[in-house]
């Protein structure tokens, strides 16, 4: 044994911010989301949200899990916009899933709860 992290971990210990893929029913593509999404991280984001969409098949719906972001800043809730208009321009159902109570808030003060699809379970 070599004594190094996984690449995985140590991704989230020098970003404070985990993301996975998975698949879910029907051509979903679940992102899981934990930790917190700032600037720091917000180019991380970014790049797994376009990963999920340009997947290969392309899935119909993207869901990102939110029940384990424990903050997101202005530059995360960027990405996500910023995500969600793509999916649109692709045809791709983008919601939002079980939202921690501060991203709840921050949806609802931002009035994006109103843009984004939001919904309490993720498949």
């Amino acid at each position: 044994m070599s004594g190094e992290l996984p690449e995985e971990l140590r991704r989230e210990l020098a970003t404070g911010l985990r993301i996975t893929h998975r698949p879910g029913p029907s051509g979903t593509c679940v992102v899981e989301v934990a930790g917190e999404a700032d600037m720091d991280t917000a180019p991380a984001l970014a790049s797994a949200l376009r990963g999920a969409l340009d997947g290969r098949p392309a899935p119909r719906t993207v869901v990102v899990d939110c029940s384990e972001l424990g903050f997101c800043s202005s530059s995360g809730l960027n990405e996500l916009i910023r995500a969600h208009r793509a999916a649109l321009d692709a045809g791709v159902t983008f919601r939002i899933g079980a939202p921690s109570a501060q991203v709840s808030r921050l949806l609802q003060v931002t009035e994006t709860d109103r843009v984004f699809d939001i919904v309490d379970r993720v498949p």
